[in-house]
């Protein structure tokens, strides 16, 4: 039996061959040998090389979580996200002067507004405090760096968006409450709450009471934060306020 070393290596030597019903075999065999691989190297070095071999074979995915080294290196670094946003920024490059493929601007836009989502400073099923405060530094120099300092607390926003949750899976855990005291500014609130609202999905069709249901969820976080985490309970308040909206709107439908 190959071992995890050997099983990297091959993958890397494999040229894209774009999925479609004629190899899902191979598609299948792919991601099984794929998951052996990020097993053995996520918590390793080579955690970057499996990333490179994820991003290449994007379309072998139906999930974004399932490109699981891809993820951990947006956790640990905020370089691959400044990237992403260089590639996006119409401001960014002209300024620079680079040229980038519409094909590869495309990609990228999809990744930063679609559901793909990470969690600067996670490790070990937490966030790190010191690690997220880490990120967060470098991400801010780095779009000063840029000229893209008018675009850090929006993609900040985003970014958090997707940051662990406490047990009622609403109200950011502290490091991530301390966070936005510093940085949740318009631009950071807006995009926050767009990513946000934007993951819920498809809802059930019950007359609202889905809708009602959640919003009294953010209602009651927002309560608990208002003295020591405002602007924290301004973001969940302004959710509070769209669900009570979305919960009258199908409310009258049902009607």
């Amino acid at each position: 039996m190959l071992s995890p070393e050997e099983l990297l290596f091959y993958l890397e030597q494999l040229d894209y061959v774009k999925p479609s019903q004629e190899n899902e075999m191979i598609n299948y065999y792919f991601i099984n040998v794929l998951g052996i691989v990020q097993d053995a190297f996520m918590d390793t070095e080579k955690y970057g090389k499996v990333a490179m071999i994820e991003r290449r074979n994007k379309d072998r995915f139906s999930e974004y979580e399932d490109m699981r080294c891809m993820l951990r290196s947006f956790e640990m670094s905020s370089t691959p996200y400044i990237n992403m946003i260089k590639a996006v920024s119409k401001k960014y490059k002209e300024k620079a002067g680079c040229y980038i493929s519409q094909e590869e601007s495309s990609e990228y836009f999809s990744f930063l507004y679609s559901d793909f989502s990470f969690s600067p400073g996670f490790i070990n099923d937490h966030i790190d405090k010191i690690r997220l405060n880490t990120w967060v530094m470098q991400f801010r120099n780095g779009m000063i760096e840029n000229g893209m300092e008018d675009l850090f607390t929006e993609f900040l926003g985003y970014a958090f968006a997707a940051e662990m949750k406490e047990d009622d899976g609403i109200t950011p855990v502290e490091p991530v409450r301390e966070m936005i005291e510093i940085y949740g500014d318009k631009q950071f609130i807006s995009a926050y709450n767009m990513k946000i609202y934007n993951g819920f999905g498809c809802r059930i069709l019950d007359a609202g009471e889905s809708e009602r249901s959640i919003a009294k969820k953010y209602e009651a976080a927002a309560k608990s934060l208002d003295i020591l985490y405002p602007k924290t309970a301004m973001i969940l308040r302004y959710m509070e306020k769209l669900m009570q909206s979305e919960y009258q709107e199908e409310r009258i439908s049902a009607e």
